[in-house]
């Protein structure tokens, strides 16, 4: 099987070096593959044959990559190596604190070897570099001018040269491919190193000022050589032809005479075209529900099929298993089968058993259990929630006293006993740097959760004496909050370092901002929801779910049309003002959505924050089945009453085509204008000028209502900066998904309205 896993285009050279290198995998080996983008390029392919020998001749100190020509010798494929470039070694050697003249000195001589005759001038060399130094300067036999520290490798097998495209057999001043293999180690490494002075580092090496700029001639004359005019090449494919004012104007008389035949056209096509547009949109609803559909009972009959014959094979293996068995395995199971009957996992009988059979291992550890106020608690609370009690015991939260908290944490509990225990235990361990108090909304639950009291300490209780349902309950339990800011969170959740206190501070940077609200993931660790979508029509959208949590798209700080109603934040003020969650929406479902829209109404924005990283058991408290009898059901009627609540909202929002691209829908970002920022690397803005530079220039472009991507040419995410970024509400494209797709994303979203 063949995999492609990454590819680079080199579509700005002359077409006759175009050429396409990527890394593939067939049969669980990788190889690197280099290709011409158009017949032109096949003979620059070829050439790395010849090209190979005449570096394996000069006997330097490292292998040259052997390629294999593939389809005609069109394609030039190598082994992949694994190991660290030799950039990658001298720049730890340099880390290490070895002189840095003496190890890249090394690495030149390792890298080129001893120049062995003297420059001359030739017309080749003329034709490609340009004028060369007078005389003086050393050259060789044949120059690979590619030959930088990052196209080494150094392996367990040796050194060797990976790139080799651009070999020379003319002589080519030592100084110049001396200056040239400096100057991009600089350029790489001068972040890490602090390094500031480039005029200073070439003087190392003998390198002067005049030397630089005659060798910096040079290699613009090479990069012309390469790619084509340097100033024309790049921009051609941008310019658009120019008119005059005089040629303009003539052509208004034409343009107002045509305009008014035009205009009745104009009507009836705008017509048709509405009438077009919905009748497309229907048609790609109901095309996308029937590929789903399709793909769906593919995929279940293939699912199925598997079954069928790994029940088969087990089957077989039972059979066998039982014919072999022997008798005391036999009496032994039965045995344990009659313990499981009697005794069945869960029950209270079987607690009572593993006691009793524990007080004879362990009847000093036991005995404590047994004649302690602590340790029956501890037993009481084993039977009634879980043998986690058993482990951690009683939960003592932080006691305020006359202290008004900055969140009243809510969380709404109708039995589940052991999840609301699990939720608590995460906020007593991740909740150390705000303060806040827990508020129980206790809806009449039959299990231990009404005698919770037992089991932990400084929790306000707020049972009620008859059922009220989800909302009703959540606004109860608000009533009596005293904090700043109250926290909604559902009981079948754990939370996680920082999930509070990136909440309040996002919450309190920035008046506009009324809700905050977390990421939501699944316990097997994929995405539930980075923030929610409401389309035109009503419908919901998690945004995410199912997707991996740590990818870019889903950790920055944005606009959301909603967030789930498991973890959100907003001041005590708004919740008030607004009037709580409207009752309309009981017993539960849509509440949440409604919210969202109430406090954009009051004039606030609805924001998601990534930093706030929430495990939700999703479908524990309400059940996952809307055809059924529980509260889920109520998801469906919702749903209708807030279309008819919000329907002039709704013609707003971003349209369901049946599978629509969600880049706007899922920011809000409907109507703004939105711009790319590249550079080299993530804004390192304490570091260097440059750096400070592109980050004021971000900043500037936020603050005039831009919405603002950064590409970073080494897709690297590199912190705190990125972070910095991702916080400010710009979206980082990093990681290798954007590396190898990020001609495809540009595709995608580049015209997106």
């Amino acid at each position: 099987m063949r995999q492609t896993l990454f590819v680079k285009y080199n579509r700005t050279r002359k077409p006759e070096y175009q050429i396409r290198t990527s890394i593939v995998e067939e049969d669980g080996v990788r190889y690197v593959e280099k290709t011409p983008l158009c017949q032109d390029g096949e003979a620059h392919i070829r050439s790395l044959k010849n090209k190979r020998e005449q570096l394996t001749k000069q006997h330097f100190d490292f292998q040259v990559l052997k390629p294999q020509f593939l389809d005609g010798d069109t394609c030039a494929r190598f082994v992949f190596l694994q190991g660290e470039t030799l950039a990658e070694t001298l720049a730890k050697r340099i880390q290490a604190g070895e002189p840095v003249k003496e190890v890249l000195e090394e690495g030149l001589l390792l890298a080129m070897g001893e120049p062995d005759r003297e420059f001359e001038q030739t017309p080749e060399f003329c034709r490609i570099f340009g004028d060369g130094p007078d005389a003086g300067d050393k050259s060789f036999s044949v120059s690979n001018v590619d030959g930088l520290f990052e196209n080494f490798m150094v392996t367990e097998n040796g050194i060797w040269v990976m790139d080799y495209e651009w070999v020379f057999d003319f002589p080519i001043p030592f100084g110049y491919l001396k200056y040239r293999t400096l100057f991009y180690f600089f350029e790489r490494f001068k972040s890490s190193f602090g390094w500031q002075d480039l005029d200073a580092f070439f003087a190392l090496f003998g390198i002067d000022e005049a030397q630089c700029g005659q060798y910096a001639a040079m290699e613009e004359h090479f990069q012309v050589f390469v790619h084509g005019d340097s100033s024309q090449g790049y921009l051609i494919r941008y310019q658009q032809p120019v008119e005059t004012v005089d040629t303009l104007l003539s052509k208004e008389v034409v343009l107002d005479d045509l305009e008014m035949k035009h205009k009745g056209l104009q009507d009836k096509y705008a017509l048709l075209e509405g009438t077009l547009a919905e009748k497309e949109i229907e048609i790609t609803k109901r095309n996308e529900v029937q590929r789903l559909s399709n793909n769906h009972i593919a995929n279940l009959e293939g699912m199925i099929k598997e079954l069928r014959h790994e029940i088969d094979e087990m089957a077989k293996l039972l059979a066998y298993l039982d014919k072999h068995e022997a008798v005391t395995n036999r009496i032994w199971r039965s045995f344990l089968d009659s313990i499981r009957r009697r005794f069945p996992k869960g029950s209270k009988r079987r607690k009572i058993l593993e006691y009793s059979i524990n007080t004879i291992k362990h009847p000093i550890r036991y005995s404590k259990l047994y004649f302690t106020e602590m340790g029956r608690n501890r037993i009481a609370g084993d039977f009634a929630i879980g043998n986690d009690y058993l482990e951690k015991g009683k939960l003592i939260f932080p006691a305020l006293g006359e202290t008004e908290p900055m969140v009243s944490i809510i969380i709404p509990v109708y039995n589940q006993i052991h999840y609301t225990y699990a939720c608590l235990e995460s906020i007593l361990e991740h909740t150390k740097d705000v303060s806040y108090e827990v508020i129980i909304a206790d809806d009449v639950s039959t299990d231990a959760t009404k005698d919770l009291a037992l089991y932990s300490e400084n929790l306000v209780i707020s049972r009620n004496h008859v059922n009220q349902g989800f909302l009703r309950n959540c606004n109860q339990a608000a009533a009596k909050a005293k904090g700043r800011y109250l926290m909604f969170l559902n009981n079948d959740t754990k939370v996680t370092k920082g999930w509070l206190s990136s909440l309040v501070d996002l919450i309190s940077s920035d008046p506009t901002i009324g809700m905050v609200g977390s990421k939501l993931v699944y316990p097997d660790g994929r995405l539930q929801e980075a923030g929610g979508i409401i389309w035109s029509d009503g419908s919901g959208w998690n945004y995410g779910r199912l997707d991996d949590p740590d990818k870019a798209e889903y950790n920055y700080v944005k606009d959301v049309d909603y967030i789930s109603g498991a973890a959100i934040l907003l001041s005590n003020q708004l919740w008030k003002q607004i009037g709580g969650f409207d009752e309309r929406f009981a017993p539960a479902y849509c509440e949440d959505s409604d919210l969202a829209f109430a406090v954009r109404k009051a004039g606030y924005r609805v924001v998601y924050q990534p930093l706030s990283t929430v495990i939700h058991f999703e479908g524990i408290s309400n059940g996952t089945d809307v055809e059924g009898t529980g509260l889920k059901r109520y998801q469906v009627e919702n749903s209708v009453k807030l279309k008819e609540k919000w329907k002039d909202e709704l013609k707003k929002q971003c349209v369901n085509t049946g599978s629509p691209n969600p880049f706007r829908a899922r920011e809000r970002s409907m109507g703004k204008p939105v711009i790319l920022v590249i550079d080299h690397y993530v804004p390192t803005y304490d570091k260097d000028a440059g750096s400070k530079t592109t980050f004021q220039y971000l900043k500037m472009f936020l603050k005039k209502g831009y919405v603002v991507k950064f590409l970073g040419d080494n897709f690297g995410r590199e912190e705190p900066y990125t972070t910095t970024l991702l916080q400010m509400g710009i979206e980082v494209l990093y990681g290798p998904d954007y590396q190898t797709k990020i001609w495809d994303w540009l595709r995608e979203n580049g015209r997106m309205n």
